[in-house]
C-alpha cells in the first residue's frame, strides 16, 4: 500500500548516509469497494473517427465526472468507465427497465472495469433521451459479434 509522498520525496532520501524516513503506522482493514451504481445526467451519441459511441456522464459538460462509455469498431464493442480502463469482452447483458440501465458482466471485464458484475446506471434524462439512448446502444451491441442479450432495447 502506497502512500502519498511529496514531490521529490524520493530523490531526498538518497542522500548518502541518511536512514531513509521512518514510515507512518497503518493499522485497520483495507477494503476494496467497486463502484455498483452511477446516475446519468447526461447522454450523447457521437461518431468520433467513424465509430458510433454512447457516452453517459453523471455532470453535463463535466470531463473530469463519472462517465461510461460503449463504442463499436467493426464488429467488436468496447466499454469504459472514468480513468478510461475498459474492455471489449465479458458483457454477458444489457437491460433497459424504464430509468434503469443494467449492464450484467463477467468476473473478469467487472475487475477491468472497477465494478461489480452488476452496474447499473439510473437514467437522469428527459423521456425523449431514454429513447435515443435505447436506439444508439441498440444499434452498438446489436451489430456485435459476441452481442449480449438486450432486454428492453
Amino acid at each position: 500500500l502506497g502512500l502519498a509522498v511529496p514531490y521529490g520525496g524520493d530523490y531526498e532520501r538518497l542522500r548518502p548516509g541518511e536512514p531513509p524516513p521512518s514510515s507512518l503506522p497503518v493499522t485497520g482493514e483495507l477494503s476494496y469497494l467497486p463502484e455498483a451504481t452511477m446516475t446519468a445526467r447526461s447522454f450523447e451519441h457521437t461518431w468520433e473517427y467513424g465509430q458510433p459511441t454512447v457516452f453517459l456522464r453523471e455532470r453535463p459538460g463535466d470531463r473530469q465526472a463519472g462517465h461510461l462509455l460503449v463504442s463499436r469498431h467493426r464488429d467488436t464493442f468496447w466499454m469504459a468507465r472514468h480513468g478510461m480502463r475498459g474492455s471489449g469482452e465479458g458483457l454477458r447483458a444489457v437491460t433497459l427497465d424504464g430509468r434503469t440501465l443494467r449492464f450484467e458482466l463477467s468476473p473478469r471485464a467487472a475487475d477491468t472495469l472497477e465494478t461489480e458484475t452488476v452496474f447499473e446506471i439510473r437514467l437522469d434524462l428527459p423521456p425523449e433521451t431514454v429513447g435515443e439512448l435505447r436506439a444508439a446502444l441498440s444499434g452498438i451491441l446489436r451489430a456485435v459479434t459476441r452481442a449480449p442479450e438486450l432486454t428492453g432495447l
